[in-house]
Formats: structure tokens, sequence, C-alpha cells
């Protein structure tokens, strides 16, 4: 099992580290950062409602503004706990499940900044780590249980607000565009699906994550260029 994880890290973070030099091109700015926190996730068409499935989610990222100004592009690595989870509820005779689910995971992101505040929105590449895929009801150990997909994409969005220079909180959300799953207990209509199973129907991936994130280096991406409005002012002073 082990060595399934290692194999899956090595893979994604030797595809993550490929694309740092298209990330460091021309004059434009390159920041690098952490970050880790909650994931509260849900399964939409499991039959259960509500991001009762907390989890970790850690990672790290790669931004670079182009020359733009309070603009960037990042692209992250991260690795997040997923799944379904409903409480047990004796007095109503409703018995626990729990769906455990892990991947790496590497969201494209295109972020404007306004002040202290950044919003991002973009897509996201998924993984599903194996042998991560762990479902539980009263019973202990579901067998024989519907095989989620290996890949994931999804949709996700969400904004950040820096404490420091260098700290900031983010909330995101994130929900699977393509079923994870073929099969739902329910009928489950997606975006424009009709069926419980398909291209449309299944079981999709919900998610809310909560992260802390710390940037190394000055972070250029959050201010106008100062020292190119600064020259444009020392150009202008010469020629009167």
């Amino acid at each position: 099992m082990q060595n399934i994880l290692l194999v899956n890290f090595i893979y994604f973070s030797t595809f993550f580290i490929c694309l740092i030099p298209e990330f460091t091109w021309g004059q434009s700015s390159f920041n690098s950062g952490l970050f880790s926190g909650l994931s509260l996730t849900q399964i939409d068409g499991d039959g259960y409602s509500g991001f009762d499935k907390p989890g970790l989610i850690l990672g790290g990222s790669l931004s670079n503004d182009f020359g733009w100004e309070n603009k960037s592009l990042q692209m992250e690595l991260q690795f997040v706990q997923k799944g379904s989870r409903r409480p047990a509820n004796p007095e109503k005779g409703i018995p626990p499940y729990l769906i455990k689910l892990s991947y790496f995971e590497i969201p494209v992101l295109f972020r404007y900044y306004y002040k202290k505040i950044y919003f991002a929105g973009g897509l996201s590449y998924g993984r599903l780590i194996a042998g991560s895929h762990k479902e539980y009801d009263i019973s202990g150990e579901v067998p024989n249980r519907s095989p989620f997909k290996k890949s994931e994409i999804a949709i996700t969005g969400g904004g950040s607000y820096f404490l420091t220079k260098k700290i900031s909180v983010e909330i995101k959300a994130a929900r699977s565009v393509i079923p994870v799953r073929d099969y739902a207990i329910l009928s489950q209509f997606g975006f424009f699906g009709i069926t419980s199973s398909g291209i449309f129907g299944g079981s999709y991936n919900s998610a809310l994550y909560y992260t802390v994130r710390y940037q190394f280096g000055e972070n250029t991406e959050n201010k106008p260029k100062e020292e190119e409005k600064n020259m444009v002012k020392e150009i202008l002073k010469i020629e009167d």
C-alpha cells in the first residue's frame, strides 16, 4: 500500500516540477507557496446530503503574473481526502455510512487580485489514489462495492484574504463535471443528466476547502508594477 502511494506521489510531483520552467518564462514574476487545511465533502448521488465528511488537504502552488497587473495564473499540486458520511441517528433508525477517498489533484486557476483579496477560478484534474477507496456501514467494511473512476475533472473557484504579505486564508469550492462513479443510489441530474448512470448521471464529488497559505518571497503579483510606473514618471520629468 505504501509503495502504491509513493509511486502516485512521485508521478504527480515529477509532472508538477517539469512545468516550473513554463511558469518562469520571460520577465514576469514567479511565486511559490505551501498550504494546508480542512476539506468538507459529500458525494452527490449517494442518497445523503450535507458536507459531513471531514478530511485533510495539503499541497504547494506555483504562480506567474506574466507581466499582468493584478492578475496571475496559478498551478497547484494537492493531496485531498474526500468522500461521504452519514452520521448514525438511532432515534430515527438511521445507520451510519462512510465513504473514504483520497486524491492527488492539479488545479489550474486564473486569479484576480483586488487590494488584499484574490478571486480564483478554473479546472482541476484529480487522480484517485490506488487502494484509498473504502466504504463502511453498520456491519463494517462494505464488500463488492461499486468502483470509483480513476480520474476526476472538476470545476473549482473561491477567494483568499491576505492576513500579512505572505500569509493568507482561502475558501474554495469544487465539484466534478463528469461522474466519478456510474452507480447512484438516487437518480442524479448532475448538470444536464436525466438518469442515474451514464454520461451525465451517476455520482459527483462536491467539496469545500478551507486552507491557510504561506507564500515564499515577495508577493509581487499582489500590487501594481510600481517600478514601471516610477520609470515612466522619471522619463516624463526628463522630457520636461
